[in-house]
């Protein structure tokens, strides 16, 4: 019972803050990518983006966003790090900072797929 807390209204678990409005990111951890720096190879590569990767669901567009940066992994291909690379890498980053509250469903209104 000593690592039991009961009565709280947020609850950090798994790098997300659960609250009863929604869920964000634990700062702890965004902190981490934000102090990342520029990945140099494609060992740095693969790290960054399995990092930004576990918070994709908070950057809409994700995808599209970390498109230069995945190609840096393709098996082959010079590591050349350009222009669509810096800014996709500062993108994620600053798309981490201020990211969505993801709030839960309304049960009492109509829910569309």
């Amino acid at each position: 019972m000593k690592k039991c807390r009961w009565g709280r209204d947020q609850v950090a678990f798994l790098g997300h803050i659960v609250t009863p409005t929604g869920i964000l990111p634990n700062p702890e951890k965004v902190n981490a990518v934000m102090n990342i720096a520029r990945p140099h190879d494609l060992h740095t590569v693969r790290a960054f983006l399995g990092l930004t990767s576990y918070f994709r669901r908070y950057i809409p567009g994700y995808a599209a966003i970390s498109a230069p940066i995945e190609r840096l992994k393709v098996k082959g291909m010079d590591f050349t790090w350009n222009a669509d690379c810096k800014a996709a890498f500062l993108q994620l980053k600053r798309r981490l900072v201020e990211p969505p509250i993801l709030v839960y469903p309304d049960f009492s209104k109509i829910l569309k797929l």
